[in-house]
């Protein structure tokens, strides 16, 4: 009974609490007990003394136990907070190290207040500043820091980027992709070293104008966003080399596109576009051009975007395909899914197209000029109106995919269409073969293969064309005119000759025993470096169209040609307008676009009173003489795809009379 009322009084005895023992905590961490007063003076005394030392015992044994406790707890805190510490350090350390600070897949709701610090000081590294630098130790010096280049800070979910963003001055990439972000903070136009910025998915309905200060940029992603407008701001990024803004909701795209003539990579498939702006022709440095799932009805020309290699244009309201003359790298051209009603092949001079995609369109017929795309490898004109597949196609010796299903084909078996492109051109080449042999031609397949390959195969002249005064020799293939030829046309009085699409390194010089007749001469689409001086001879010359050639300059003998009225010379390689132009005072026409010209010499054409037509487009031209408005002869005049920045290409999209009448208002007072 004692040993069960001694029990009894002491598990009546109040235990400690762990907000008493940590009462009081000394600066090293170690937590001491408060004094527990437990009341017992209504106790006998003997029975006091015995349980008091009992509960003596029990207390301190339970006091070194909450001690143990609390002084763990203690250095468990202390201790987190020094590995945070040192995580933290260690993380400047890193960031200085290689400039980088890599964030993403954290999980984060909020930037870290202390990314912005990371390039200051704390208090212990200012005071290393003073150390001598004879006596540092190994750690990283303090001015071998690299500042902060590199935040990536994607796929979180981030809301707000806070303004502190524009401290980090030396920020070169900025990465905030697959995020919540709302809005970038108007301060990301301090960032003036920023090369790269990388915001898709998130949900950004504009972006400020700040960021058209960054003069630096060269890659911008702002894809999978709902931005509904640009900023004309835009041309003002003209470093930028790669833009993505598809998956928006944009609805028109800035004129001011046509400034950025560094671009490479341009993306803006995938929204509400209706058109593209012809400022787009602008971009001739252009080589990847996506504008898919718009609903774009019709494109500008591309002749003057000659590193062009890829165009993606799927799912549009394309009715037709535009010009792509002189893009001598393009590719790929894919059209699929518009409603394009034929295939136009004269849009593909010079072109080594390899892949042609136009299936789900409305084609109904496959021309024979189509064999003439001899780099073809892929051809899908699956899912059109077609009924017939011309056999001529078994000429493309590269192609190995030729899709047609989906068509009402009825000049190949439906057995034969489900076997294969192999099988297909096979038996398209069965037929070729057999109609070569009904024209009358030697039964050989060898003489059948050689015809219809031969790259020196017999010039085929229109007769009646002669007796009308004009030969046509286009796209034949040559190289020089035979002298049987010339002969020919000489009795047949030629007026006008057709050189166009040949191969002429050297200007054709026997031409010149026609002078006495010859009033146009075509020569575009050649490989001409230089004219000869014989060309001077063709003294009734008035139509010259020297197009697409190599030619750097013009030789003083053109003077001699007084009755020109119109010299076509787009897309050559001339630097300056040729001072031979000045004397030829008939000229009415005058097309330089797609050279390299610098400046319009107007002294030049103040002579030229009949000249009504002036095409500079898509030169290098830095500055537009005010003096140019007082030529008031001038009617038409094409200056858009050069890097001047005025006139604006609001003035210029108002016309000719909008843009002479700018520069006049321009000139000073006393001019007259």
């Amino acid at each position: 009974m004692i040993a069960m009322e001694k029990h009894r009084n002491i598990s009546k005895i109040p235990k400690p609490s762990l907000q008493d023992a940590q009462h009081k905590t000394s600066e090293t961490g170690i937590t001491y007990l408060k004094e527990n007063k437990c009341g017992l003076s209504n106790q006998p005394a003997s029975s006091v003394q015995w349980k008091s030392s009992e509960r003596t015992h029990h207390t301190t044994k339970r006091n070194v136990e909450l001690r143990n406790i609390c002084r763990d707890k203690a250095r468990a805190i202390f201790d987190d907070k020094k590995r945070a510490s040192l995580l933290e350090r260690n993380l400047k350390k890193c960031v200085r190290v290689n400039g980088t600070l890599n964030l993403s897949h954290q999980n984060l709701s909020e930037v870290p207040q202390e990314t912005w610090s990371v390039d200051l000081l704390d208090e212990t590294e200012k005071k290393k500043m003073i150390v001598d630098f004879n006596n540092v130790d190994d750690d990283l010096k303090w001015w071998e820091f690299k500042p902060l280049e590199v935040l990536n800070l994607s796929h979180n979910s981030i809301k707000v980027l806070p303004r502190e963003l524009g401290i980090l001055e030396a920020l070169v990439e900025l990465n905030v992709e697959n995020n919540k972000i709302g809005e970038l903070p108007e301060e990301i136009g301090q960032l003036r070293h920023l090369k790269v910025l990388k915001a898709k998915i998130n949900s950004l309905k504009s972006v400020p104008i700040e960021l058209f200060k960054l003069k630096e940029i060269i890659h911008l992603d702002l894809s999978e966003n709902s931005l509904e407008e640009i900023h004309e701001g835009l041309g003002d990024l003209v470093t930028l080399q790669t833009l993505d803004i598809s998956r928006n909701k944009l609805s028109a795209f800035p004129l001011s596109l046509g400034y950025l003539t560094s671009l490479v990579t341009l993306n803006i498939s995938h929204n509400q576009l209706a058109s593209v702006p012809e400022e787009i022709q602008n971009l001739r440095g252009l080589t990847e051009l996506d504008i898919s799932h718009n609903n774009i009805s019709e494109l500008p020309p591309m002749t003057y975007m000659s590193h062009l290699m890829v165009i993606e244009a799927s799912c549009n309201q394309i009715g037709e395909l535009p010009t792509f003359n002189n893009c001598r790298k393009l590719r790929e051209v894919r059209f699929g899914q518009n409603k394009i009603e034929k295939i136009d092949v004269c849009n593909f001079e010079e072109v080594p197209v390899s892949v042609l995609i136009l299936s789900s369109n409305q084609i109904s017929e496959v021309p024979d000029d189509v064999a003439r795309l001899t780099t073809l490898t892929i051809l899908d004109i699956s899912n059109n109106s077609i009924t017939c597949v011309p056999p001529i196609l078994a000429r493309l010796r590269k192609l190995t995919h030729l899709k047609l299903d989906g068509n009402p084909i009825k000049n190949i078996r439906q057995d034969v269409l489900k076997t294969g492109t192999l099988r297909i051109l096979d038996h398209l080449s069965k037929k070729l073969k057999d109609e070569w042999e009904s024209q009358g031609h030697p039964n050989s397949a060898l003489n059948f293969y050689d015809a219809c390959y031969s790259e020196e195969s017999d010039v085929i002249v229109n007769k009646q064309e002669m007796r009308s005064g004009n030969l046509i020799l286009c796209n034949s293939n040559m190289a020089k005119i035979p002298e049987d030829i010339i002969s020919q046309a000489q009795d047949a009085k030629i007026l006008s000759v057709d050189l166009s699409k040949n191969n002429f390194t050297i200007f054709p010089e026997n031409i010149v025993t026609l002078q006495a007749n010859l009033s146009e001469l075509d020569l575009k689409f050649n490989l001409l470096e230089e004219l000869p001086s014989c060309v001077g001879q063709l003294s009734q010359l008035q139509f010259l169209n020297l197009s697409h050639n190599k030619l750097k300059t013009l030789p003083d003998e053109l003077s001699q040609c007084l009755r020109m009225r119109e010299i076509l010379l787009e897309s050559n390689r001339l630097t300056e307008i040729p001072d031979v132009i000045h004397d030829l005072t008939h000229l009415e026409r005058l097309d330089l676009a797609g050279n390299s010209i610098n400046e319009i010499n107007v002294k030049l054409l103040q002579n030229l009173k009949r000249l009504y037509y002036f095409n500079v487009s898509c030169n290098n031209i830095q500055k537009i003489p005010c003096e140019l408005g007082k030529l008031e002869h001038i009617k038409e005049l094409m200056l858009f795809g050069n890097p001047f920045r005025c006139p604006r290409q609001a003035i210029l999209a108002k016309g000719t009379a909008a843009v002479m009448q700018f520069l006049r208002d321009k000139l000073p007072e006393n001019s007259s």
